[in-house]
C-alpha cells in the first residue's frame, strides 16, 4: 500500500470517499497522489515510493519538492497554484528524480474532486514518465535547429556563388563587347552581339536568384518583365503579359530564360524588318502561363512578316538551334506557326512543360 501523510502515518477512510480513491490510485500502473482542497499532499501510492526510493510520509506534506529537479520547480508550484485558485485540472512537465539519483521526465496531471455543492474537497493526481518521449522530442528539436542553421548557411554560399557568377558573367559580357568593337565583317559582329546577349540573360537569371528569399527557387515573371524591358526597341514594344508570380527551379529557370531571350529577341530583329529604327512596327507580346509544380506555357507573338524561310525548311540559325535543344532539356514541345494562318502574317511560337516539383531541400547533395 501507499502512505498518507500526516503524524499517524497510515490511510484513514473518510466520508469523502477516500478509500475508493486510494484503491484507484494502487490499481495504477504510473505514480498517483491525493491531496486535499488546499493542495497539500495526503496520500502517494506504492509506485511512487518505489521509483523514489523515499522513506514512508511523515508530517511533512511536501517532501515530494525535494525531488523535483531544481531547474522544474518554480515553474511547477506556480501552475500547481494557479489550479488550486481556480479549481480547474492541471498538467505540467518536470523531472522527478528516481531512487538512483537519475532525474526522468514525467507529466503530471490533477483532477479537482467536488461534493455536491461544488466545492473542492480532493485532488487525485498522476505522474507520468515520459522521458524517453521527452529526449526523443528535444532531440528532434536540437536537430532541427541545426538542420536550420545549416540551411541558412547553405543559402548565404548559394546566394554568394549567384553574386559571384553573375559578376563574372558580367565581365565576360564587357570583354565581348570591348573586342567586338574591333570586328569589321558585320556577320561576325552580329554572332557577338547574339553571343553577349546570352550571356547577360544567364547573368539576369543568377542577379534574380540572389535578390529572391529562396536561392533554389526563381521569380520567373520578375525575370521575363525586366527581359522584355531590355529587348524592348523603339516602335516595338515587348509586353510581358503577366503580372502574378510563378517560381520555378533554377533547373527549369535558367533554359526557359535562355529560350525567352531566342525567341524575343528574333522577334523584335525579324518580325518588323525596315531600314533604320522602326518608328511604328508592333508589339511583341510575352504570354506565360501555367503554375509549378504543373503544365507550364510560355507563348512570343508578333503580327510581323511571318517566319523566317530558315525556320520552314531546317537551314536553322544557331539561335533556333539552341531553342530546340533548351526545348528537349525540359522535355518540352516546341510550336511555331503564322498568328493568322489565313493571311500568312505573324508569328506565335511556343514552348510546353511539365514543371517538376522542387525536391526536398537537402543541407548539401549527396555523392
Amino acid at each position: 500500500r501507499g502512505h498518507s501523510a500526516g503524524a499517524r502515518g497510515h490511510a484513514e477512510p473518510s466520508r469523502f470517499g477516500d478509500e475508493r480513491l486510494r484503491d484507484t490510485a494502487e490499481a495504477l500502473p504510473q505514480i498517483a497522489w491525493i491531496a486535499g482542497p488546499d493542495g497539500r499532499a495526503e496520500y502517494f501510492n506504492r509506485r511512487w515510493f518505489e521509483f523514489s526510493g523515499a522513506p514512508p510520509m511523515g508530517p511533512d506534506a511536501g517532501f515530494w519538492r525535494g525531488h523535483v529537479h531544481p531547474d522544474d520547480i518554480a515553474a511547477l508550484v506556480s501552475s500547481w497554484r494557479e489550479a488550486l485558485a481556480s479549481g480547474t485540472p492541471w498538467q505540467a512537465e518536470c523531472r522527478l528524480r528516481r531512487s538512483d539519483g537519475v532525474h526522468l521526465w514525467h507529466l503530471g496531471r490533477a483532477t479537482p474532486i467536488m461534493d455536491a455543492t461544488g466545492q473542492v474537497v480532493r485532488w487525485f493526481g498522476t505522474a507520468t514518465e515520459i522521458d524517453s518521449q521527452k529526449r526523443t522530442q528535444n532531440e528532434l528539436a536540437r536537430t532541427a535547429a541545426e538542420r536550420e542553421h545549416l540551411l541558412r548557411q547553405k543559402d548565404l554560399l548559394l546566394r554568394e556563388v549567384h553574386h559571384r557568377v553573375r559578376n563574372n558573367l558580367q565581365l565576360i559580357s564587357s570583354l565581348l563587347s570591348l573586342q567586338n568593337r574591333t570586328i569589321t565583317d558585320p556577320v561576325a559582329s552580329q554572332e557577338f552581339t547574339e553571343a553577349r546577349g546570352r550571356i547577360e540573360t544567364v547573368a539576369q537569371v543568377h542577379e534574380q536568384l540572389y535578390l529572391t528569399d529562396t536561392p533554389d527557387l526563381m521569380d520567373f515573371v520578375a525575370f521575363l518583365q525586366g527581359l522584355c524591358a531590355n529587348l524592348s526597341r523603339p516602335g516595338i514594344p515587348v509586353i510581358c503579359q503577366r503580372a502574378h508570380p510563378l517560381d520555378l527551379p533554377i533547373d527549369e529557370a535558367t533554359p526557359l530564360a535562355l529560350i525567352a531571350n531566342e525567341l524575343i529577341a528574333n522577334a523584335v530583329e525579324f518580325a518588323y524588318p525596315g531600314e533604320g529604327v522602326v518608328i511604328s512596327g508592333g508589339p511583341v507580346r510575352v504570354i506565360l502561363e501555367g503554375t509549378s509544380p504543373g503544365p507550364i506555357q510560355l507563348r512570343v507573338e508578333d503580327d510581323g512578316v511571318g517566319l523566317p524561310a530558315d525556320f520552314e525548311q531546317g537551314r536553322e540559325r544557331l539561335g533556333i538551334r539552341l531553342v530546340r535543344q533548351l526545348t528537349r532539356q525540359l522535355h518540352g514541345r516546341l510550336d511555331a506557326g503564322p498568328r493568322d494562318p489565313a493571311a500568312g502574317s505573324g508569328v506565335t511560337v511556343s514552348i510546353r512543360f511539365d514543371s517538376e516539383p522542387v525536391p526536398p531541400i537537402g543541407v548539401w547533395p549527396e555523392g
